[in-house]
């Protein structure tokens, strides 16, 4: 697998680059950017992590489970939003 990953050539690599920048070609306008979305994206996997942990102790407990299911709920979602952050900055680093 990892052999296919250095064989693919230039015109493959120029295909996926939109969806995975290179930050040390980019210009600065563009790594700026790339980087207040990759923050946002760390924001979100901890907001996600404590979603989940406080619902796994929340769940141990019969009272707040209904408490806890919504945080796997909302933790669940959060980790669907990390993709689309993706799509959003590939498009907003081609637009610009």
């Amino acid at each position: 697998m990892s052999r296919q990953i250095f064989e693919q050539s230039d015109e493959e690599i120029k295909t996926h680059y939109w969806l995975t920048p290179v930050l040390h070609t980019l210009t600065p306008l563009h790594a700026k950017i790339s980087h207040r979305y990759q923050a946002l994206r760390i924001l979100i996997d901890f907001s996600a992590a404590f979603c989940f942990v406080a619902g796994s102790v929340l769940f141990l407990n019969s009272n707040t489970s209904l408490i806890a299911g919504r945080l796997f709920l909302i933790g669940s979602f959060l980790f669907a939003v990390k993709p689309t952050i993706d799509l959003v900055r590939a498009f907003h680093l081609k637009r610009i």
